[in-house]
């Protein structure tokens, strides 16, 4: 088994007062400590995953790294619809017209507060929560919203109750894929989505932890110059991603570390990394790389922290196969999309057994060699300002840990749908990703000969709510919403792996105004409402595209399902996703995307053009 971690895109970090305080004290600059705390069991085992889905009447849901995640294929996230008529779309693919039921959706109510909490207290107490870890309830609902041809909020409606956990640790906040607890109950009380992955731990002895002088340091090596530090670093205690084997309850993982999380601005926005707060806990690794005559090699030799590693490279030029972003070595012919290649730069990430990272870029403005080493840190937070059926994949991030994570979730994504005889028609990694393959014509771009090309696209990168960025200049490196017109060549889904580029940043829907006229016949947009975790996990391009289609984890979920499942699979706890599409108002009937399966998975909707209004489903407090 692999093994995996995180790097994550973009995210805000919240915390409880008595964690700050607690953090405040434990960071201050003089000697302080914290216990490192040791894993007693890893994820669920067979016995226990079954007794939690016997307790709420749903399916086995246990997962062979010991997490559990269970989805159910019609009851979570449903609106109500009905069928009002057939036909096909550009390529021939037959088409099932749905509408939205408004009379059934005025008339839906979701659980009480109490109720969803009782069924959370069930979960809590079958768990078995360790000493020193407490869970925090939060009480929110995934909530459709619906707005007018202008983009302009006119109502919410509650589909659901969701209850999920804030964790802590000693008193720290906890991070990282190995911390989510949550479940949703939907109106008939039946419990529609699970999600447990936690560790049993045991208190260990207390070490001794860097100061925040020193973490600030850390911080500046890790970001390198181009970033500030807006305020000081914080304390958490990093859970990466469950590694039982077989559910058995042991796994990799042995220890669980303090970690501080860098708060750094650059001109490009926001970036939230993690440097060990234990000196010395974390691996290192020292890495040569040659270009020559457009190859490039590379090998990597690493110590330190907690084997096994996970090795992982990641290229500003190529996109590297599986094979070739894994492991101590690494070889590729160099890709140039223009004939004129500019400076290769390779990064390199080493994650240890207990999910510590340390990162390293080299860079070779033509053929020689170089050598470089990692500086300890990496993953974190960031906020950054089927006849023809085919897909697109581009992936402009390269920079740190992200680089070498968004190449995985597009790998992922990639190889799925191959598996399933989806012809992947363009695959742009790093300087090779290229804005103008999202813009519209009519705005200078040519996202008609890729973007608009293909029914499915992914995209993993740095983003916002003002849109979604590129490392060069082809042709200004962000594409805005002002760009995109989406659907009025082929494009039936866009997935945004990318942080907050479906926010609601004013408390009014004000995503809807940003992103309607990007529907020229899209269908859908899955995005983010937060920030968004790169890589995470088996990453959340190859989850999304496994939940398109039916499989170990059950039947074949809608796309706006599998985008939802996806991230709670493998987003740390606190992501929140959200999809938009458009409503076409026909025959006193408004026509809607809501229910699209994948092609030859389920019914498809027609493209809707000039929506008289548009909807979206995200999880929200009200």
């Amino acid at each position: 088994m692999r093994r995996t971690t995180s790097a994550v895109l973009a995210c805000t970090v919240t915390m409880s007062v008595a964690a700050a305080v607690t953090q405040s004290a434990a960071g201050a600059a003089g000697a302080a400590s914290l216990p490192v705390y040791l894993v007693t069991q890893e994820g669920l085992t067979r016995a226990e995953g079954q007794r939690l889905a016997d307790a709420f009447g749903i399916p086995d849901g246990l997962q062979a790294d010991g997490g559990f995640e269970q989805v159910d294929a019609t009851g979570f996230l449903a609106a109500p619809s009905r069928v009002v008529g057939t036909g096909q779309d550009e390529a021939g693919n037959a088409t099932v017209g749905e509408a939205l039921d408004p009379v059934a959706l005025e008339a839906l109510r979701p659980v009480s507060d109490a109720e969803a909490l009782r069924r959370g207290d069930e979960l809590v107490r079958l768990t078995g929560l360790s000493a020193d870890l407490t869970a925090t309830p939060r009480i929110s609902h995934d909530v459709l919203s619906l707005a007018d041809a202008d983009g302009r909020l006119r109502s919410k409606h509650p589909l659901d109750t969701v209850v999920s956990y804030d964790l802590a640790l000693g008193g720290l906040p906890v991070t990282g894929m190995g911390a989510r607890l949550r479940l949703v109950v939907g109106p008939d009380g039946k419990v529609t989505q699970l999600s447990n992955r936690l560790r049993r731990v045991s208190r260990g002895a207390e070490v001794p932890i860097i100061g925040v002088d020193e973490a600030t340091r850390a911080c500046a090596a890790l970001l390198g110059p181009d970033a500030r530090q807006e305020q000081p670093p914080t304390l958490a205690y990093q859970f990466p991603a469950l590694t039982a084997r077989d559910a058995s309850g042991s796994g990799a993982v042995r220890t669980l570390h303090p970690v501080y999380t860098c708060h750094a601005g650059s001109a490009a926005g926001k970036v939230f990394q993690q440097v060990p707060a234990v000196a010395g806990s974390g691996p290192s690794g020292r890495f040569t790389v040659t270009l020559s005559q457009g190859v490039v090699t590379a090998s990597a030799e690493v110590s330190g922290g907690t084997g096994p590693y996970e090795l992982s490279w990641a290229s500003s030029s190529t996109a590297l196969t599986e094979e070739q972003s894994e492991g101590a070595r690494t070889s590729y012919a160099r890709f140039s999309r223009d004939g004129a290649p500019s400076a290769e730069r390779v990064v390199f990430q080493v994650v240890d057994a207990n999910g510590l990272a340390a990162t390293g870029t080299a860079e070779l403005a033509g053929d020689g060699t170089t050598t470089a080493v990692t500086t300890p840190g990496g993953g974190g937070f960031g906020q950054l300002t089927i006849p023809r059926v085919d897909a697109g994949t581009e992936t402009p991030v390269t920079a740190g840990g992200c680089g070498t994570a968004s190449n995985k979730s597009a790998n992922g994504f990639k190889s799925t749908l191959a598996a399933h005889g989806v012809t992947t028609q363009f695959d742009f990694r790093g300087n090779s990703a290229y804005e103008s393959d999202f813009k519209d014509p009519s705005k200078g771009g040519h996202d008609s000969l890729y973007t608009d090309d293909v029914d499915i696209q992914w995209y993993s990168g740095h983003g916002g709510p003002g849109g979604f960025t590129f490392n060069g200049n082809h042709d200004d490196g962000l594409i805005t919403p002002q760009d995109a017109r989406w659907g009025n060549r082929d494009l039936e889904w866009m997935q945004l792996e990318s942080c907050n580029v479906l926010q609601d940043v004013t408390g009014t829907a004000d995503y809807f105004q940003r992103w309607d006229e990007a529907f020229a016949g899209l269908h859908l947009l899955n995005g983010f409402h937060t920030t968004a975790a790169c890589g995470t996990g088996e990453g959340l391009g190859l989850t999304f595209a496994k939940r398109l289609f039916p499989g170990a984890s059950g039947p074949a979920l809608t796309v706006v399902r599998a985008w939802a499942a996806a991230s709670l699979a493998n987003e740390p706890a606190g992501r929140i996703t959200r999809t938009m599409g458009p409503l076409k108002l026909v025959n006193g009937q408004y026509l809607w995307n809501y229910n699209d399966h994948f092609w030859g998975q389920g019914p498809v909707g027609p493209d809707i053009t000039s929506p008289n209004g548009f909807w979206a489903v995200a999880d929200e407090v009200v």
